[in-house]
């Protein structure tokens, strides 16, 4: 059975996907512009790390994660802007790395995929949390491979949700 074909008939295009999210695009890049990226932030996320006493011992994609997130929440005019709470995950020392002076020039690659998919998910929570709060409903958000999320915090700051539970893997919870 070949479903590629079809999948790729109703699939969004990136850009698509972002505007439908009220998110800007991410920049066209190349494969060769892909793989750099990725090559450098292997190399430079365990040295922003370095000091990090709370860092995970095996996390590198979570950290790449919570880099991206805190790039793209850190901007004001995006609708994942999160008041700083991703930010404020980041090591202590290296926080201005990610600020907003950085973000607006920063390739937007890896965390604007990120952006949109955090845009998506709020938006369906916010959606779903309102339809049970007009139901008269209790709103408990249960996320699994939460990693360094903060939609938990988010949405419990907004009074959108009544309760929140996170669950990963142990390495993660401990940090």
């Amino acid at each position: 059975l070949r479903t590629e074909p079809i999948l790729k008939q109703n699939m969004p295009t990136a850009a698509e996907a972002a505007a439908s999210v009220g998110v800007r695009p991410q920049k066209k890049a190349t494969p060769r512009e892909w793989k750099r990226a990725w090559k450098i932030g292997r190399t430079i996320i365990p040295i922003l790390h370095a000091f990090d006493r709370l860092r995970p011992p095996d996390s590198s994609l979570a950290l790449h994660c919570l880099w991206w997130k805190a790039l793209s929440a850190n901007d004001p005019g995006s609708p994942v802007a999160d008041g700083g709470l991703a930010h404020d995950l980041l090591p202590p020392l290296v926080r201005t790395v990610a600020g907003r002076r950085i973000g607006r020039i920063f390739p937007r690659l890896h965390h604007a995929n990120v952006e949109v998919r955090t845009a998506f998910l709020d938006r369906a929570v916010a959606s779903a949390a309102a339809a049970a709060t007009e139901a008269g409903g209790l709103v408990r958000l249960v996320s699994l491979g939460a990693g360094y999320d903060v939609r938990s915090i988010k949405f419990r700051e907004r009074g959108a949700i009544d309760a929140a539970v996170e669950l990963d893997l142990p390495a993660v919870v401990a940090a």
